[in-house]
């Protein structure tokens, strides 16, 4: 078998394997330099084997669903601050994961939704309640 490019081939275990075309060839497993670490077997992760895109995209997922939860269970006005806290944190990972895997369209969308989720933040937590009434003030003041 003739493997096509030697940037194709990654030692595993006593296999040879070229990932561009999918063809593997049996090599001894002698010819590997003792000492050396073997990478893992092509389509078998290991257990804790995460890149950090990888990383950033679970806690993306998690900061999101939690945010979104949160915020949509409207239990408070502090409780809603820190639902888009928490989405301010999913949309953070998920452009960090964009800017590292070159995803533009990700990149951007979570960009935009990081400005929104901080204004939310802003809104609910920081800038604190209205004073009571004031919704009221505002109404009759543009009678």
């Amino acid at each position: 078998m003739t493997i096509r490019s030697p940037a194709c081939i990654a030692l595993a275990g006593d296999r040879i394997a070229d990932r561009g075309n999918g063809r593997i060839a049996t090599a001894l497993a002698s010819r590997a330099a003792p000492g050396i670490p073997r990478p893992p077997v092509p389509g078998r992760a290991m257990p804790f084997d995460v890149t950090l895109p990888d990383l950033f995209k679970w806690l993306a997922t998690a900061g999101t669903l939690l945010g979104a939860g949160m915020t949509a269970a409207d239990l408070g006005r502090r409780f809603t601050g820190w639902g888009f806290a928490a989405l301010a944190a999913g949309s953070a990972s998920w452009l960090a994961a964009a800017q590292l895997e070159q995803e533009t369209q990700l990149g951007l969308t979570n960009l935009v939704l990081l400005a929104l989720n901080l204004f939310g933040v802003w809104r609910w937590l920081a800038r604190g309640a209205p004073a009571p009434g004031a919704a009221r003030r505002a109404e009759t003041a543009a009678e």
